[in-house]
């Protein structure tokens, strides 16, 4: 699974696809050179009670002249029963004051609990980010399109997943966001 990252995406139904954002890590690597200065960030997140279900991540984004790098690190479960981990290196590039865009390489690495072991797989993101008005912004993103093969009896594959979204701001505290996802191998 994708897991959303970050309070801002999480407070706006991770509908961040053409925000500027540290985050943007997660939903959509453009929006990392949109950013103006070196920035870190932690999250924790905790659902139920049941740390089982813990989700946490690191992120650095560091803007060098049109460009932006970036490092992230993402958790998912204990591993007493599963956990997912995710490490990513990013760049982002203005390559204009209206179209921005951004890769990502992937480490995936999945931890099943008992005796079932674990699998890895290196997967890759894009996204691009592009200005129609002085208020209005576009942006799609693509996670997997590798088709990255994560093993095991049945040749299991992570998601490939497609998203589009539109983020349209009134002013500097109304911001509208509308976000939609597919999944290639579901129906």
């Amino acid at each position: 699974e994708r897991w959303p990252a970050g309070a801002r995406f999480a407070g706006m139904g991770n509908a961040g696809i053409t925000l500027v954002d540290l985050w943007s890590v997660r939903a959509n690597q453009a929006g990392l050179a949109g950013l103006e200065h070196p920035v870190a960030g932690a999250y924790y997140q905790q659902h139920w009670l049941a740390s089982d279900l813990s989700m946490q991540g690191l992120a650095f984004a560091l803007p060098v002249g049109k460009g932006c790098f970036a490092a992230s690190a993402t958790s998912f479960g204990t591993g007493a029963l599963f956990s997912e981990r995710q490490f990513g290196l990013a760049y982002a590039m203005k390559l204009s004051e209206t179209l921005r865009v951004g890769v990502q390489l992937d480490y995936l690495n999945l931890r099943f609990g008992e005796n079932y072991g674990s699998t890895s797989a290196v997967t890759a993101q894009a996204g691009l980010q592009a200005k129609l008005s002085e208020h209005l912004w576009i942006g799609a993103h693509l996670y997997n399109p590798n088709r990255a093969t994560l093993g095991g009896p049945y040749e299991e594959k992570a998601p490939t997943v497609f998203g589009a979204g539109l983020g349209y701001t009134f002013n500097q505290q109304v911001l509208l966001c509308v976000q939609a996802e597919k999944d290639i191998d579901r129906q």
